[in-house]
């Protein structure tokens, strides 16, 4: 008997899907032959479809490569079934019934196998142009017009078939979910590919493959609940159709939520397993209680994928299903991945951020910003995604870059940094500017931490990417105003340049504005300009270098050339692909000085050169920034160069003491702050005695460092 199926539409495409509930089989045509009948004659009936499914504890879908092969298959099967039907014989037409049960036993054999009809071809081949050599000149004649015209032609277009549908003797795997998962994971890479890392997380484990046919990076995550044996995938799904069925249970403060589902989905588990006499283990029912929450009110995969320290960015593309989703990863940059995300699970995925949010998504409001955990996400729908939804998520990291960190992965190099440090010390007033995703961002964050906390910072932005709580608990006072949404069209929040005016009468504080982009950009210019904005000013702006910043923010945003000399400097960050490769590695490229009175002019400090990979300083003896700064403090230039080469060296110590005693911790921010504010205690100890000595301060935080580490 010929299983059963339906023809489904979702929008625009066609779904074949068997109906597997009622059978006893196995649901997979990798394993059962009657299901690789049913698959091939669907598929001979329906050849237009784009997807099939076979349901049950395990969904299996095929679609796209593996099912462009398997149409193959099917439209082979109905090819040799018409050959069977056809006259085989030129001669007497002796042996014409004799060839048409050959040719139909090799379609039944094909339907249900078509490694073994392979094999039987392959026999049937030899032992007919063995007797292609025999017999009368007539026979001979027919023979080989069977073979050229049948049983060769079907070996050939079998042969490649076969190739293109079976790997290493077995039917390439499809895509794979759990019947209470909505993502669909491709469970194998494709042909070529070579692996190149392997790790694990709290809830699966993760593959890394190159693919040189496309020069991509595969990312392949294989959750713990793939792996589930079929009876405890039937109980979760059970359960949590069971959870869906009482709103009020899932209804509440998101972390409380997932808490009391996570302790109810342990009990019922356990209860569960306990009626159907399954003995478990205590830490086998937390797993699964894990799994449970995942994907009931959790994120799903997205949440395993988010969880991946290593993943920066997420990003699903419409229409949702159709190709698997994409990510940036920290070792190998852009990667695909095998997770397939389905329609359900885009609308469930809105449904969630809209009550996280508060926020509107409809048609009036396609777009969709909201803030979960440390992620950014942004949704976007029709009419501005005509094919349907697509998200993406931007992760911060948990703990914030430092620029010691930056200076190991060679972001910037010890001398840079110390400038840096030196320049936000001194409450200079720096734009940080970069194309998307050069690092500007992380770089604004790394010289927060250089500030010292007796100073008030004032944050401005419309996307909490800055740590206001992680400085808040280091001991640094800070104050978050948060500003509406360029791309939204709630009015809730007030606009930048509102937001900034209010900042301005906060009273004397740090300002850092998360991205100069609007309106705003001509009060805040202003205001640097008559010292209305307190301290310093730090923030970023696309760009691409100094010259660029001064024609955007002059001829684009309207602000005029003197009020932009109120910068102090322009710091530049940007990928670069070295020789033209695949990787990009991110750089400070340049620290330029604003030349005060001169319009749109600028002193190279630092320039990072591509060739020789290295960071050239210039122009600090003609720095004005910098004798400024010596000003301020009462200095001549040459004791400030030597407090600038005291911060190296310090600096450069602490990567080499993390290095050696293989303690990364040294160089992130918690201790950084330590760090920096015993240099302070020791510098203002040097200052009471009214010479400042450099050596001293440095033997004295040698000595801290020694203690600190052991």
């Amino acid at each position: 008997m010929v299983c059963g199926f339906r023809i489904l539409r979702f929008g625009r495409k066609r779904v074949l899907r068997f109906e597997c509930e009622s059978c006893g089989g196995s649901a997979d045509p990798g394993l059962s032959s009657k299901c690789m009948e049913g698959l091939l004659r669907g598929l001979v009936d329906c050849p237009g479809v784009e997807e099939v499914q076979f349901p049950g504890a395990y969904e299996k879908e095929y679609a796209g490569e593996e099912l462009r092969g398997l149409k193959k298959l099917a439209f082979l099967l109905f090819d040799w079934e018409l050959r069977a039907m056809m006259k085989t014989c030129v001669g007497c037409g002796r042996c014409e019934e004799e060839r048409k049960g050959l040719l139909s036993s090799l379609s039944s054999c094909l339907s249900l196998s078509p490694l073994q009809a392979r094999e039987k071809l392959k026999g049937f081949l030899g032992e007919m142009e063995a007797l292609s050599k025999k017999g009368s000149g007539k026979c001979r004649e027919c023979r080989s017009s069977f073979l050229r015209e049948f049983l060769h032609p079907m070996w050939e277009e079998l042969g490649k078939t076969c190739e293109e549908v079976f790997r290493e003797g077995r039917l390439a795997r499809p895509k794979l979910r759990p019947s209470f998962m909505f993502s669909k994971l491709r469970m194998d890479p494709p042909p070529g590919s070579e692996p190149v890392e392997e790790y694990g997380l709290p809830g699966g484990r993760v593959k890394i493959y190159r693919h040189p046919p496309t020069s991509q990076f595969l990312y392949f995550l294989f959750p713990n609940e793939c792996f589930l044996p079929p009876d405890f995938v039937r109980l979760l799904h059970e359960l949590r159709e069971n959870l869906f069925r009482d709103p009020p249970l899932l209804e509440g403060d998101r972390e409380v939520l997932e808490e009391r589902i996570r302790r109810l989905s342990a009990k019922r588990i356990a209860e569960e397993m306990g009626k159907r006499g399954w003995r478990v283990g205590k830490e086998e029912i937390y797993r699964l209680s894990e799994s449970l929450t995942r994907f009931t009110v959790g994120f799903g995969v997205l949440e395993l994928l988010l969880s991946d320290e290593k993943v920066q960015d997420i990003y699903l593309d419409a229409p949702p299903g159709e190709a698997p989703i994409h990510l940036y990863h920290q070792d190998f940059e852009e990667c695909l991945t095998n997770v397939y995300p389905s329609e359900e699970e885009a609308e469930l995925l809105v449904s969630r951020l809209r009550a996280l949010s508060g926020r509107p998504f409809s048609e009036a409001d396609p777009v969709l910003e909201a803030e979960l955990g440390g992620v950014r996400i942004t949704a976007i729908g029709p009419p501005l995604s005509p094919e349907g939804k697509a998200f993406s998520f931007r992760k911060h990291r948990s703990s914030p870059w430092t620029l010691p960190q930056f200076v190991k992965v060679g972001f910037l190099d010890p001398s840079t940094a110390s400038l840096l440090s030196l320049l936000v010390d001194a409450q200079a007033s720096l734009l940080l500017t970069g194309t998307r995703g050069s690092g500007k961002t992380s770089l604004l964050t790394s010289l927060l931490f250089e500030l010292p906390p007796r100073l008030r910072i004032l944050l401005l932005e419309d996307t909490a990417e800055l740590p206001s709580a992680f400085l808040r608990a280091l001991g640094f006072k800070v104050q978050t105003l948060r500003t509406r949404s360029p791309i939204g069209r709630t009015e809730v929040e007030p606009s930048a340049e509102e937001a900034l005016r209010t900042a301005l009468r906060l009273g004397e504080s740090v300002l850092v504005v998360g991205e100069v982009r609007g309106p705003e950009a001509r009060t805040l210019f202003e205001a640097m300009r008559v010292g209305a904005a307190g301290n310093c000013v730090m923030g970023t702006i696309h760009g691409a270098n100094a010259r660029e910043v001064f024609e955007r923010v002059v001829h684009d945003l309207g602000v005029q050339p003197s009020s932009f000399m109120a910068v102090d400097a322009v710091v530049a960050a940007a990928p670069i692909r070295p020789l033209g490769g695949m990787k990009k590695r991110r750089k400070v490229v340049q620290v330029a000085e604003v030349v005060k009175g001169r319009e749109g002019e600028f002193r190279e400090l630092v320039r990072y050169e591509v060739r020789g990979n290295r960071f050239v300083m210039k122009g600090w003896k003609t720095s004005e920034l910098l004798r400024s700064v010596a000003g301020k403090w009462g200095m001549d230039l040459h004791t400030l160069l030597s407090y600038w080469r005291l911060k190296e060296r310090l600096l450069r110590t602490l990567l080499e003491v993390s290095s050696r005693k293989g303690r990364p911790e040294l160089l992130e921010a918690g201790f950084l702050f330590r760090s920096n504010q015993k240099f302070r205690e020791l510098w203002e100890e040097e200052v009471e005695r009214g010479r400042p000595l450099p050596e001293r301060v440095e033997k004295g935080w040698r000595e801290w460092l020694r203690r600190a580490v052991e």
